[in-house]
Formats: structure tokens, C-alpha cells, sequence
């Protein structure tokens, strides 16, 4: 099973991590892609079928907007798995972008997301 983690890359410390556990989460299990979030919505074809590729969805939204969660939206699919940095592991949003105090939790909540799709 190809789980698709879709980070919302945006301007905060929260968006940031997302990425950065991302890629880490990425070179911890083999079943883990990234989905560029960007690019979804913009309609670029070889990113949307890249994407649909995916059996399932890990949206990794640094904030309430959840920008990725609704780039996904954008071609009807659903997260599997919503998860929101501020909310759900409770990080303050701020302009620090260096920041890397909560990487290591946050790599932890997807690979743990992940675990717990694969059981499903």
C-alpha cells in the first residue's frame, strides 16, 4: 500500500516542519510518498496522477487553513488521516522558520498515522 503525504509547505514554523518530517518520515518507510501540494490545485497533470497513484492520504496541514487538505479537495479526494500541527500536537505558529523543537514529534504522529492505516 502507497500512502501519499501531502505537507502544506507553508510560510510559518508549522508549515515548515511539515515538510522537513516529511522527508524524514519519507526515509523511514518505503510505503510513503510525497504529493506536492502546490501542484495539485494548479491542475499540473503529471502531479495530479502522481497522486492518484496513492492508495491512501496522510494530509499534513501546519495550521487550521489546512492548506493541504484542501489541495486535495481540489481533485475530490479525501485524507485519510487530517492531521494539524497546531491543533494536534498543540505547536505555536510563528515565523521562526529554523525552528526544529517538535521535528522528531511530529516524523513520530505521521509514521504512527501511517502505521495505523496500514492496519486498517
Amino acid at each position: 500500500m502507497k500512502i501519499g503525504i501531502v505537507a502544506c509547505s507553508g510560510a510559518s514554523n508549522t508549515g515548515i516542519l511539515t515538510t522537513k518530517a516529511s522527508l524524514k518520515a519519507l526515509s523511514k518507510d518505503e510505503n510513503l510518498g510525497i504529493v506536492c501540494a502546490m501542484g495539485i490545485p494548479l491542475g499540473l497533470e503529471n502531479i495530479v496522477t502522481n497522486a492518484k497513484k496513492h492508495d491512501k492520504f496522510i494530509a499534513l496541514n501546519g495550521c487550521e487553513l489546512q492548506c493541504a487538505t484542501k489541495a486535495l479537495a481540489t481533485i475530490e479526494l479525501k485524507p485519510d488521516q487530517n492531521v494539524v500541527l497546531t491543533k494536534d500536537l498543540n505547536i505555536a505558529k510563528n515565523k521562526n522558520y529554523d525552528e526544529e523543537t517538535h521535528l522528531e514529534e511530529v516524523v513520530e504522529f505521521v509514521l504512527d498515522a501511517a502505521r495505523s492505516l496500514k492496519e486498517e
